[in-house]
């Protein structure tokens, strides 16, 4: 080999060294996007899970008062529908990432190959619509709520804003987790599908 040819081949190898962890450091960022989102979904999932103790706990103690000590729990029907709709909008997004909502399948899984990914993008793109207009339209009520001080009807009159504003998180999480499940199936047409988490 010359003397230049040899300069020319050490000249060129770091950089020929560097491009490989660039392009990892760069799938890399999804995974990590994808990672945190799940951690995320996962702990307003947990939260969800406590507030279903929370309405069975308080459920039971109102009714064992009412009828064994005529001494039902104060603002009992006002936290439980409150904590009700905490409860659906936060354990939306890892339930949708898990992939176990109820759904009618018999025909996309009879679908093989593009046809079904195909199928399965519509069923995508019909959900992220509304979600999102869930999501827009509840931002704006909470946050009149919040301008405006806005507090519950009944005896405790605590502020509703904070619960509000668990609708467009739970709503923007989904589109978010929508997204990511979109991208996979259309990958998935072109024929270099990924597994998604």
């Amino acid at each position: 080999m010359s003397e230049d040819n040899a300069c020319g081949a050490k000249a060129n190898a770091p950089h020929d060294a560097e491009q490989p962890n660039s392009v990892a450091a760069k799938n890399r960022i999804p995974a990590v996007r994808r990672w945190r989102l799940s951690v995320l979904e996962d702990a307003l999932g947990v939260i969800a899970m406590v507030g279903i103790m929370l309405m069975m706990v308080l459920t039971t103690t109102d009714v064992t008062s009412r009828y064994f000590f005529n001494a039902p729990v104060k603002g009992t029907m006002e936290i439980l529908e409150i904590v009700m709709g905490l409860i659906v909008f936060l354990a939306l997004p890892a339930t949708q990432r898990r992939n176990v909502h109820i759904a009618v399948d018999f025909v996309i899984n009879r679908l093989k190959g593009p046809p079904h990914h195909i199928l399965a993008v519509l069923d995508l793109l019909l959900p992220l619509f509304i979600f999102g207009i869930i999501t827009v339209f509840g931002w704006r009520i909470a946050w009149d709520a919040y301008k405006g001080g806005l507090g519950s009807s009944g005896s405790l009159n605590f502020p509703l804003a904070p619960f509000l504003f668990t609708v467009p998180l739970g709503g923007g999480l989904l589109c978010a987790r929508f997204i990511i499940q979109l991208r996979h199936e259309i990958a998935s047409i072109k024929g270099r599908g990924k597994s998604v988490s």
